[in-house]
């Protein structure tokens, strides 16, 4: 048996008297954004990337996956600027909607 600062795991004690101790810090996620903007026009969106050299795009159907994180990736890896676009095709979810027997738009 073992007292309070004996063997392993002592945790602080003597010799870290005197010592200052830097705080631990969140790394940020490699996939953060370094500032995200939503931008809902086209002409917005051609008017914000007029100032940017090189652009990926990652394009969605709405409906993020990993395999969408997965693009993000490579494509933070080709480019400083990603612009995931997120397209909802109306006339697929009327239909879908018309076939279930929801109320259409």
């Amino acid at each position: 048996m073992t007292t309070k600062g004996e063997g392993r795991g002592e945790g602080r004690g003597a010799r870290d008297e005197g010592k200052t101790l830097k705080p631990l810090t969140a790394r940020p996620s490699p996939l953060a954004p370094q500032k995200m903007e939503v931008i809902k026009t086209v002409s917005e969106l051609r008017e914000r990337l007029k100032r940017e050299s090189r652009v990926a795009c990652v394009p969605t159907m709405g409906n993020i996956h990993d395999g969408h994180l997965s693009l993000v990736r490579i494509a933070r890896s080709q480019a400083p600027v990603i612009v995931t676009t997120i397209f909802v095709n109306r006339l697929q979810l009327i239909y879908h909607e018309r076939a279930s027997g929801a109320a259409g738009w």
